[in-house]
């Protein structure tokens, strides 16, 4: 797959996302609790996951634990604090499109602080005039969403 391809790809992913809020939203209504409704989510997704392994016969990953950086364990804690974040958020916010925008600018502040120092092994890609433009634009674009 192509470059074109991924960026489909992970655009089909956010759209997930879109609808992933507002699901488990109204799942933390129905539980009662965001931390249930949470473990359920992530619950349901790896015993998907377990199923895929066991179809595709999958191998059980070996690595030598002590050569790995402590930081590889923490997308997990990563992904179910983002997980609970919007599940309390979707609610009082109430507005999805500014809730995922201001989620989009956080997740490109970052991610051009880690492409301008090459963090985590990446390619180095400095921060410049119009990637910082681009940040502004995205702020722009949340401060018009939530103009009424």
């Amino acid at each position: 797959m192509g470059a074109s391809g991924y960026l489909l790809l992970t655009t089909a992913a956010g759209v997930g996302l879109a609808f992933q809020a507002v699901i488990n939203a109204r799942l933390s209504m129905a539980l009662g609790n965001p931390f249930w409704a949470t473990v359920v989510q992530i619950f349901v997704g790896l015993v998907l996951l377990s199923v895929i392994i066991a179809v595709t016969r999958q191998s059980v990953p070996v690595i030598a634990l002590s050569q790995q950086p402590w930081w590889i364990w923490t997308g997990g804690v990563l992904g179910a604090a983002y997980v609970l974040t919007l599940i309390v958020s979707t609610r009082p916010i109430n507005n999805l499109a500014l809730m995922l925008a201001t989620v989009i600018v956080g997740q490109t502040i970052a991610a051009l602080l880690i492409d301008h120092f090459g963090w985590f092994g990446l390619a180095v890609h400095r921060l410049t005039v119009p990637r910082a433009l681009g940040v502004v634009l995205l702020l722009a674009g949340v401060l018009l969403i939530r103009w009424r």
